[in-house]
């Protein structure tokens, strides 16, 4: 979706006059300030159509493309309620001249949820268009991302729902595949399901208590076996059949783990040789949910088999569960 179809047609009662109000006594009139009174430092709300000032009025050439898929990310997460208050918004002031340096693609997300933020604006009066440059490319490079572990960290799941640490990341990291039928979503059309942390959390409730399964079925396993087990594709198919399989999935799981005189032929066997030879089963590569797919299947069906192979147009199919392939 482009950002001009996000974009209002009409203009609406204009929803930004708290924040005008902040600038002058005289709401009617504070539609007609100059941008650079309109948007004063500290706390402020922004909705869509200063926004949209903002991003015509103090647009600064020099901005980074702005990509959809963020802005769709953004947006869900303001119509959701889930937005977190208060993030900075930096504008640079040359003469009487704003410049937007910093949260262009949180500018169109409010427009395009036609939602009123609360932003922290930040001001920072430069001399020339070559300070605004250094303020702009400043800061992109300064800011840190919180990663998977801080995220779980903070909520305590791992102790709330009897994991590991390292099995409640594998959760989190496999419930986007679950959600999309056990193929990789991508991040340029499905952003919301790739990026939001709200989202994936929300995924991630059904899906904890057969993590916990799965990590009690893999416990026995050697530390070389057990780390590619909690890859996201294995991961994912493992908590599926202990959701819909739970007893013949922790057979088969647990004979893997244990590996106690498997025999050739045997699927989960064969799925160990595989596991140490294919390093293609990494992240989210289809390959990662293909294989133990087919070792499963072969397993839930009884037949023998001595090697896997996985062709370029291969879908994932997972007997015994929703995904086994058939009309529905």
């Amino acid at each position: 979706m482009s950002i001009a179809k996000l974009m209002p047609t009409a203009r609406r009662v204009n929803p930004d006059a708290t924040l005008l109000s902040l600038a002058t006594p005289s709401a009617g009139a504070d539609v007609l300030l100059p941008l650079h009174l309109a948007i004063r430092e500290g706390r402020r709300v922004i909705g869509p159509s200063l926004a949209e000032r903002a991003l015509t009025e103090a647009h600064y050439d020099g901005q980074r493309r702005t990509r959809d898929h963020h802005v769709t990310l953004l947006a869900d997460m303001m119509r959701r309620g889930k937005w977190s208050t208060g993030s900075q918004i930096a504008f640079a002031r040359l003469g009487e001249r704003l410049y937007l340096v910093n949260g262009r693609h949180r500018m169109h997300a409010v427009i395009a949820s036609q939602r009123v933020i609360e932003f922290q604006i930040l001001i920072v009066e430069v001399a020339t268009i070559e300070e605004v440059a250094a303020l702009y490319y400043h800061f992109d490079v300064a800011t840190r991302v919180r990663g998977t572990s801080d995220i779980l960290n903070a909520i305590g799941a791992a102790e709330a729902h009897g994991l590991s640490k390292r099995g409640a990341g594998a959760v989190y990291g496999a419930v986007p595949l679950i959600g999309n039928r056990l193929t990789p979503p991508n991040y340029q059309n499905d952003p919301v399901r790739v990026r939001s942390v709200d989202h994936r959390l929300d995924a991630a409730k059904a899906w904890w208590p057969y993590g916990a399964k799965f990590e009690e079925a893999i416990e026995p396993a050697s530390t070389a076996v057990k780390s590619k087990l909690y890859r996201n594709g294995t991961f994912a198919v493992g908590m599926l059949t202990m959701k819909h399989q739970p007893e013949k999935a922790f057979a088969f799981w647990n004979g893997i783990a244990l590996n106690d005189g498997l025999r050739r032929g045997d699927p989960r066997h064969t799925f160990l040789l595989d596991l140490g030879n294919r390093s293609a089963l990494g992240g989210q590569n289809v390959h990662g949910v293909i294989v133990p797919c087919a070792a499963w299947n072969a397993w839930f069906e009884g037949k023998s088999i001595n090697h896997i192979k996985v062709m370029s147009t291969a879908y994932p199919r997972l007997l015994g569960t929703p995904f086994d392939g058939r009309r529905r």
